[in-house]
């Protein structure tokens, strides 16, 4: 009887054992489980980690990229106006140097005007009564500024051609010396002395075929000296 009682607390216990065993290999089970999922989650949270931080590195970097590229055109933006002012201002500053600068004529452009006129008062042997010899060397509308000149009483067709030599009005002396100047291509200054009168007179000429013709006069000064 005795036996049987020790045999039964002994299998009793030994139910407990396996029981409790049974039981701790499950609470190993779930802690191993809890751990390892701990350590999944810890992992995940640190791939997200460093994709985010991955990810803002990137967005970082393609700002900045950005903000380069904008800087770079601003940049080149700038220097392209500051080029096209410059070289505006320096092109106007030419163009205003260039335009206020008198272009001279060369010696030959002159030497044509001069020996025209020279020869037009040499051939002319007589100021007042030659009016054939005027004509072929005028213009229409020097002929009309003759006509306009003359302001005397006269029969047919009368030209005040005296004033390519003095103004009248007054006794001229001899004439003492006529100095010629050409000007520019197209304008003649004539300078006549008298021994008691100075008269002088600037051409405008045009030019004809190979020759040239007179299409105004211009009195520039009228003195008489005694």
């Amino acid at each position: 009887m005795h036996i049987n009682h020790i045999l039964v607390r002994t299998t009793e216990e030994l139910q407990k054992r396996k029981e409790n065993k049974h039981s701790i290999s499950l609470v190993l089970l779930v802690s191993e489980k809890k751990l390892k999922f701990a350590a999944e989650t810890q992992i995940n949270n640190s791939d997200m980690e460093i994709n985010n931080k991955k990810h803002e590195s990137s967005s970082l970097s393609k700002s900045s990229f950005f903000v380069m590229l904008a800087a770079i055109f601003a940049l080149t933006l700038f220097y392209s106006c500051t080029f096209s002012s410059t070289r505006s201002e320096t092109t106007t500053v030419e163009t205003d140097s260039t335009a206020t600068e008198p272009l001279v004529p060369s010696s030959e452009d002159l030497e044509a005007p001069k020996a025209f006129v020279e020869n037009f008062y040499t051939e002319w042997r007589d100021a007042i009564l030659e009016y054939d010899y005027v004509k072929q060397n005028i213009t229409d509308n020097m002929l009309q500024l003759l006509k306009d000149e003359y302001e005397y009483d006269c029969d047919g067709e009368c030209l005040a051609t005296w004033i390519f030599s003095y103004k009248g009005g007054g006794d001229v002396g001899e004439l003492v010396s006529r100095q010629i100047t050409a000007q520019d291509a197209t304008h003649v200054l004539v300078e006549n002395k008298y021994d008691n009168y100075e008269y002088d007179i600037v051409l405008t000429l045009v030019k004809e075929g190979e020759t040239y013709k007179i299409d105004n006069l211009k009195q520039e000064r009228e003195a008489y000296t005694n």
